[in-house]
């Protein structure tokens, strides 16, 4: 999981904010998953997941809006929105979309505002939040039985290859 952590914040630094956005989302499926029995990511979980790992300043409320803005329930269904429909529209609230601004050629840093009907948020210190919180909780729950035995069986970048396939060429798998 720290490599795709690592490729994340690579895609960021990389200037590649769709793809780190988009990945970025499914941590907390991935990691709600990871600490559950079963091994399978919800609606629910990755709520739970958003909720208790995210800094609280995703928990805050904005004006017109009776829930946080960005809960785990908000994250999830904008990330359903985005991964599945390709949409950043119908937010909670009465807002018109959700935007990410990349950086550009001022210092100023927009992140967690409304501007008018728009919400707004920082793509760099959202993707950046969610893959520390990622490595917090890996390092505090990663020698847990349920979470190593779910890390145990999912994918890996083997990048001398497996043994047998692909002569020594990096796989992931």
């Amino acid at each position: 999981m720290r490599d795709f952590l690592d490729q994340v914040d690579g895609a960021l630094d990389g200037g590649h904010y769709y793809v780190a956005l988009v990945s970025a989302l499914a941590i907390p499926d991935i990691f709600g998953a990871l600490g559950h029995e079963s091994g399978v990511a919800t609606g629910e979980r990755y709520a739970a997941w958003f909720d208790e790992n995210m800094p609280d300043i995703y928990g805050h409320k904005l004006p017109r809006m009776d829930e946080p803005f960005f809960s785990g329930g908000a994250a999830y269904g904008f990330r359903c929105s985005l991964l599945h429909q390709a949409r950043t529209g119908g937010h909670p609230g009465g807002y018109s979309r959700v935007v990410f601004y990349e950086p550009g050629n001022s210092s100023n840093v927009f992140h967690l505002n409304v501007m008018g009907d728009v919400i707004n948020i920082d793509v760099r210190w959202f993707c950046r939040d969610l893959t520390t919180s990622a490595r917090v909780w890996l390092n505090a729950n990663e020698a847990d039985p349920v979470v190593a035995a779910n890390l145990a069986a999912s994918i890996q970048r083997y990048p001398d290859g497996l043994k047998g396939l692909a002569g020594g060429s990096p796989v992931i798998g």
